[in-house]
């Protein structure tokens, strides 16, 4: 079950920086779309990806769980060894990623494609509108930094746990 495991961290974790290094660049890069209709393009792509994102993050949780069964890992173990307390620490910032996936999913792209609808409806009318879509923006871009590094250092202590 280690090898599922890897694929999906590896699925979940390389669409994060495809995203990044990929699909942000061309999609602002794309001549004659005006920037509102850029960021519905992204926000569109990132909705897309996110069953993708919680089906492997899901089966990642499970054969991870798995894993530690089959080493026979106690909770015992995360606080008394090398390897428990690595456990622990990589366990503890990959509940920060889940939790911040939470927030840049449910919570700031949704107020981002709110923005981008009203956006939309008002054109030029409302010039607040477009300085609101770059702030969210921002946020959201802050986000999906801030969790791909956070799941490299995850996937750094996962390196470093051998029994």
């Amino acid at each position: 079950m280690r090898w599922l495991h890897l694929l999906s961290i590896i699925t979940w974790f390389g669409g994060m920086i495809f995203i990044l290094l990929v699909v942000i660049p061309f999609v602002r890069a794309m001549p004659g779309l005006a920037a509102v209709n850029r960021t519905l393009l992204l926000l569109q792509i990132g909705k897309r990806y996110q069953p993708i994102a919680w089906v492997m993050i899901t089966i990642g949780a499970i054969t991870g769980y798995y894993n530690g069964e089959r080493r026979s890992v106690a909770w015992l173990h995360l606080t008394e060894t090398f390897y428990g307390r690595r456990l622990h620490m990589k366990l503890e910032y990959a509940g920060v990623v889940l939790v911040l996936m939470l927030i840049h999913a449910y919570w700031v792209n949704r107020r981002l494609a709110r923005i981008v609808e009203q956006e939309l409806a008002a054109g030029d009318a409302d010039p607040t509108l477009k300085l609101q879509r770059r702030k969210w923006e921002r946020i959201s871009f802050g986000f999906l930094v801030l969790n791909i590094l956070l799941t490299a250092l995850v996937v750094l202590l996962a390196s470093s746990l051998v029994a």
